[in-house]
């Protein structure tokens, strides 16, 4: 089994991912790998996702675009290595790739390669977690890629024109994790405390198999 974990950030990705680890699946941090390089290129200590949300900084800030493109870069750079390490491992290695909630973004080509070498499992989320999700990444600055979601009015507030942004961005990403996952799991099943990485791998066959 080979799963590739999408979904926005907060949702369960890199949880999942641990326990997959644990379960003797060989695991790959994306974020984690963009943040050693970004630190190799930048000097400066990323050592926790908050110190490259913090570097990133939200959408309305000076530098913001460049920053956004120097993490896109890397996250191309990262992806598409992963998925050609993948490919050389035994066939009967089992994978577990913790991809960024912005991976839908990266170049379609390396999304495809992506794709050739593992199942891309996506982690939903509700209507009702959206908020939630604004209130951490206020709070707790995460690195969010916006891709010219962002929109303000010139009579909106900086923080109203980010919770309206963010509403899009939702949608929009939603849109885009559908297309290209080839597994969809629903909030709430993947969150239930009683559903373990062997039931995860067998709603994951079941899935594809109902595909086929």
């Amino acid at each position: 089994m080979r799963i590739g974990l999408m979904g926005m950030f907060g949702v369960g990705k890199s949880f999942w991912a641990s326990r997959f680890a644990s379960a003797g699946f060989t695991s790959y941090h994306c974020d984690d790998l963009i943040a050693s390089r970004l630190q190799n290129s930048v000097h400066i200590p990323m050592n926790s996702i908050y110190d490259l949300g913090k570097r990133m900084g939200f959408p309305y800030e000076a530098g913001f675009a460049e920053r956004e493109g120097q993490y896109l870069a890397l996250e191309d750079e990262v992806l598409s290595e992963i998925a050609e390490t993948v490919d050389r491992l035994p066939v009967d290695q089992n994978v577990v790739i913790d991809t960024t909630g912005s991976a839908v973004y990266i170049d379609k080509a390396i999304l495809s390669k992506l794709n050739k070498s593992v199942l891309l499992v996506y982690l939903a989320i509700t209507p009702q977690v959206h908020s939630q999700m604004l209130e951490q990444y206020i709070k707790h600055p995460r690195p969010l890629i916006w891709n010219s979601a962002f929109h303000k009015l010139p009579s909106a507030t900086k923080e109203s024109a980010l919770r309206s942004s963010y509403t899009e961005l939702i949608i929009y990403r939603e849109a885009l994790y559908e297309k290209f996952s080839d597994v969809k799991i629903e909030y709430d099943l993947h969150r239930q405390t009683d559903f373990r990485v062997t039931d995860f791998v067998a709603f994951v066959q079941n899935a594809v198999q109902q595909k086929v």
